[in-house]
């Protein structure tokens, strides 16, 4: 019997019918009290069927433990003349089962459903919650294109147990054995044996449902009720492949491990299966790779920040230490104290702008102790230097290359010159003419031991080195650029600009390790998939893509090799 319009339902008012389910009659309605319309669903008639009251209690309490975006709001629960209510946001749009009645769905567009569907059942499963009844009138696609699960009803209220030893949740479950729940032709096998069953159910049914949006065609169909349950549990569905022959392997793979009949076979969690799909997305409908450590919006949100904040202080370590590892091209004017102690200033315009020395002139630094080496103003480098495998140094006034050798300068550093210093300080000097002294007396050439000029060339060529990784990183040489600053920081461990440089290689070339992991995911070589996500988490432990991919082609392994 409908309600009239107008009816109040504590602060709810009937405004019209929308439909009649199973489980009772949907009505649109007015929230008095915060100006909104409302879908309302009353139960009617209890007295003459408890467990269908039963059943609604258990979907009120499902529905409203869960707040999720694929997931209906509700929003209260009450009963109305011994009748029981449930208020939940009201949904414009249409079942999955009215889109799907029109035909296959474009690839895109499932893929897009499938990935908010299993998100929506991420957030359930977490809960303890299994829904035991995913169909395709218990999907609803809003105008917007958002996926809501609807009908919690047949859903268990579970505990949710200790974690696996790949992070998955398992949950217990409560259904008497011998009882048969759901929905004929979305059961799992184990739904049809009236087992036990746990999130996995959810899997089998999630499988049928894409089976459905790829195809137009239900997964498992027979004249009969029996004879479909018979078909979920001996028989395979018809090849995809004579329904769809385009279907990407990815999404082949895909299928197959959600409708595997035993329930260790199939994904381990759905949120596993999210994040196959939508890895699968870009390079399943338009060729190109998808990129995994880009940010979908729920997810990957949890390890995109952490990412995000690790590359921008790399980046900010690189800014500020560049002085040290790359030539400066900086203006700066000739001042009278630089006049009077040999320092050297680059020319400026016209307008008073600094500009490039196009050839650089070499000079003759006599005292290293009394030359001036920066600017008193801004510090900057007023002398650049090339160092050669003897241990010498070439002084030049300006930036730029060495017309002699075609190499580029390098700006001088407070370490470098101070080195240099010490190098020619008297007692220096000293001790290299009485070691040149004693190597003549014997007649023949014994290299000069100068603790000081060994330091300076090395430090002039870790500069080198380091200027080279990030070179490399420019190009996108990440592989070169952690060899490079791998053999810098073996020999200076406290080479911050290599630490900053390295850091930000390795986390890029995991990401291409995560890529590569994933085609060859996608093609079935679980092999090499698992090789290149071991290589990603040695480069990169905290990229949680590359975890998920080695814990998916762990468990494809034994599969493949049957």
């Amino acid at each position: 019997m409908a309600i009239l319009t107008g009816t109040r339902f504590g602060s709810y008012e009937i405004l019209s019918l929308i439909g009649v389910g199973g489980m009772g009659e949907v009505y649109r309605a007015r929230d008095l009290h915060l100006n909104r319309d409302v879908a309302v669903k009353v139960l009617l008639n209890l007295s003459t069927d408890p467990q269908r009251l039963h059943r609604f209690e258990q979907e009120a309490r499902a529905a409203g433990a869960l707040n999720h975006p694929n997931i209906l709001a509700v929003f209260h629960m009450g009963t109305y003349e011994g009748a029981p209510y449930l208020v939940s946001e009201l949904l414009e749009g249409e079942t999955l089962r009215q889109a799907v009645k029109r035909g296959p769905l474009p690839i895109r567009k499932v893929i897009d459903y499938g990935v908010q569907i299993a998100r929506g059942l991420e957030a359930a499963h977490e809960k303890g919650i299994v829904h035991r009844d995913l169909k395709p009138e218990n999907l609803f696609l809003t105008r917007d294109g958002r996926i809501k699960i609807l009908d919690f009803g047949l859903a268990k209220l579970t505990q949710p147990l200790q974690s696996s030893e790949f992070g998955t949740t398992t949950v217990a479950t409560g259904t008497d054995p011998g009882v048969v729940m759901g929905t004929v032709g979305y059961m799992s096998p184990e739904q049809v044996r009236g087992d036990s069953s746990d999130h996995r159910t959810d899997i089998f049914a999630f499988g049928a449902v894409l089976y459905e949006m790829l195809t137009g065609k239900r997964t498992f169909q027979k004249p009969t009720a029996t004879e479909t349950m018979t078909a979920i549990l001996k028989e395979d569905p018809p090849n995809i492949l004579d329904l769809v022959p385009n279907l990407p392997l990815g999404l082949q793979r895909i299928l197959q491990r959600c409708l595997e009949k035993e329930p260790e076979q199939r994904f381990h969690s759905a949120g596993d299966l999210a994040f196959v799909l939508d890895s699968a997305a870009d390079s399943s409908v338009s060729g190109q790779r998808s990129v995994l450590v880009s940010a979908p919006p729920v997810k990957r949100k949890t390890w995109l920040m952490p990412v995000s904040l690790l590359i921008l202080a790399a980046s900010l370590a690189i800014f500020w230490l560049w002085p040290k590892i790359h030539p400066q091209m900086v203006a700066v004017t000739q001042t009278p104290e630089a006049s009077s102690r040999g320092g050297v200033a680059q020319p400026t315009d016209a307008k008073g702008n600094g500009s490039r020395f196009a050839s650089p002139h070499e000079v003759t630094i006599q005292d290293g102790a009394t030359y001036t080496w920066f600017d008193p103003n801004t510090r900057q480098a007023l002398v650049w230097y090339l160092s050669s495998a003897d241990g010498n140094f070439r002084f030049f006034d300006g930036p730029g290359i060495d017309p002699r050798t075609g190499q580029n300068l390098r700006p001088v550093t407070p370490e470098f010159v101070g080195n240099l210093r010490q190098q020619q300080s008297p007692q220096a000097a000293s001790q290299n003419q009485k070691a040149q002294t004693t190597a003549s007396s014997k007649d023949k050439e014994t290299p000069v031991n100068d603790s000081a000029a060994d330091r300076l060339l090395e430090h002039a060529q870790l500069e080198a080195m380091a200027q080279e990784a990030q070179l490399a990183v420019n190009a996108e040489d990440y592989r070169k650029a952690v060899d490079v600053c791998i053999k810098v920081l073996s020999a200076s461990a406290d080479s911050q600009p290599c630490t900053a440089i390295r850091q930000h290689a390795s986390i890029k070339l995991a990401e291409q390790f995560v890529n590569e992991s994933t085609a060859y995911w996608e093609k079935g070589e679980f092999d090499k998939a698992l090789r290149s996500a071991e290589k990603a988490l040695d480069l990169d432990p905290a990229n949680k893509n590359a975890a998920k991919l080695k814990r998916l082609a762990l468990q494809m392994k034994p599969q493949a090799s049957q």
